[in-house]
């Protein structure tokens, strides 16, 4: 080993093993003072990418965590005022149903009650707000803006849009709905037999006594007694049901009367409307169409006479939008048409058969109105069963899109920003053990490197020695 003393190398080394274990003690003590293992892109490079992805991603989850909250409480605001308005429906059938045979005095009472109830569902209508928005006045409805006039009725629950200003949705039409109908004909038995006859309709039941050798005609006139009561009418012959559909069955059966009575059992079952939606099959009950598919939701009530054919509606990008997830995709966006509840629409179109008119609007039984207490409680009830059933399918709608929709959403976001959050805390957030460990370690190389320095640093005096030998 020679001895130099322009160059000293055990110290150059010394210093450079010093510097390594200060750079260490100072990263140490940087991440055990701020909490975090990158403070700078050098730190980790592809940690540092990875985590900031990340973070901006729990920055739009937790977004979505608290738009979610926010169309949850929406949604069920308009709930509650939906369920005020049932609990007006159920006083204002009460009042209806006591009016069928009373006083007119008693009568005058209850349609007060009956006006009373319908100007508060107007009032619920009018004034139920979420923040500044108002739910349930048509401002928070899809707007239809064009429609087939076969098309009587639609209630559009929900209608994806994809940033279209507007959609239009075509009907093919391949079959019709039907009545229910058979030959009163085939309703016979021997002549001097007499029967008791029960007629079983969409309506209900009743019984009609007849001679066992009647001709389809006196039977015929028989059930024609009874159609308040059942829904089956007659004509040239045959008994139909008034509606139409696989709910529109009638049944006429013996049920009593002369042993050698020999009537036979007659019984008919409509047709359901075949159709589809943009391509899509509808469930069809009767006339009314139901579609659930992924761009849209909701009911199509078409006319009762509607042909085969094609037909169409025009919708405006309308509604409420929720954004419920941390990206603007479809899947993480969801639109909602909250109901137009006013007395004048909360019913349904009148419709006549063979001379009768049904159906009708709530306004239809105020004071004054066709149906009001006074002129036609019957039909007063038949339309606030109507107005119920319309805004219970409502409520369900709106229960159906908070209990699976909005509140599992914020069950799988909050679950979602717990694992990114971990995985965030793994990648950026100081090993506090092991940190403690390199300074640890960094403090004690450091006391050795100044020492091993100091003794580096006497090599080159040796010389000194050497030349005074």
């Amino acid at each position: 080993m020679g001895l130099r003393i322009n160059s000293n190398i055990n110290s150059l080394i010394a210093i450079r093993n010093l510097g390594r274990a200060h750079a260490s003690q100072r990263s140490a003590i940087e991440r055990l003072s701020s909490g975090f293992r990158i403070n700078r892109a050098s730190d980790d490079p592809s940690g540092m990418l990875a985590s900031n992805i990340l973070l901006a991603q729990l920055g739009g989850i937790g977004q979505g965590i608290q738009n979610s909250q926010r169309a949850l409480n929406t949604v069920q605001t308009a709930d509650s005022a939906l369920g005020e308005i049932v609990n007006l429906l159920n006083e204002i059938r009460t009042s209806a149903l006591a009016a069928i045979g009373s006083t007119p005095n008693l009568i005058a009472g209850e349609q007060a009650m009956v006006d009373a109830g319908i100007a508060g569902i107007s009032r619920i209508a009018s004034t139920t707000r979420f923040g500044d928005r108002l739910l349930l006045n048509g401002q928070a409805s899809i707007n239809v803006t064009a429609k087939s006039p076969e098309i009587t009725d639609l209630r559009l629950d929900s209608v994806r849009f994809y940033g279209a200003s507007s959609l239009t949705f075509n009907i093919s039409v391949t079959a019709g709905a039907g009545k229910a109908y058979q030959s009163a004909g085939n309703v016979g038995g021997a002549v001097t037999d007499v029967a008791l006859l029960q007629v079983s309709g969409p309506r209900g039941t009743d019984v009609v006594t007849v001679n066992g050798g009647s001709s389809g005609a006196v039977v015929e006139a028989a059930v024609a007694t009874v159609r308040a009561n059942t829904g089956v009418y007659t004509q040239a012959g045959y008994l139909i049901t008034e509606e139409v559909g696989s709910k529109a069955s009638f049944r006429v059966q013996k049920i009593g009367g002369d042993a050698a009575a020999t009537f036979t059992t007659v019984e008919a079952t409509g047709v359901d409307m075949e159709a589809r939606v943009n391509g899509l099959s509808a469930n069809a009950v009767g006339s009314k169409l139901t579609i659930s598919a992924q761009n849209l939701q909701g009911t199509i009530l078409m006319d009762r006479a509607t042909l085969p054919g094609a037909y169409s509606f025009m919708v405006a990008n309308s509604g409420m939008n929720f954004q419920l997830g941390a990206y603007i995709t479809g899947s993480d966006t969801y639109n909602i048409g909250l109901p137009h509840i006013r007395p004048e629409i909360l019913g349904t179109p009148e419709y006549t058969v063979a001379g009768i008119t049904y159906g009708g609007f709530l306004s239809d039984i105020k004071a004054g109105g066709a149906s009001d207490l006074l002129s036609d409680p019957q039909s007063a009830v038949s339309i606030v069963d109507t107005a119920l059933e319309e805004v219970l399918a409502y409520r369900a709608h709106l229960g159906g899109v908070a209990a699976y929709i909005i509140e599992p959403g914020i069950s799988n976001l909050e679950t979602q920003f717990v694992e990114i959050s971990d995985a965030v805390s793994n990648i950026i957030d100081t090993d506090y053990a092991i940190e403690t460990a390199n300074l640890l370690r960094s403090q004690i190389l450091l006391e050795a490197g100044i020492a091993v320095l100091g003794q580096a640093t006497l090599v080159p005096t040796s010389v000194l020695d050497l030349l005074r030998m």
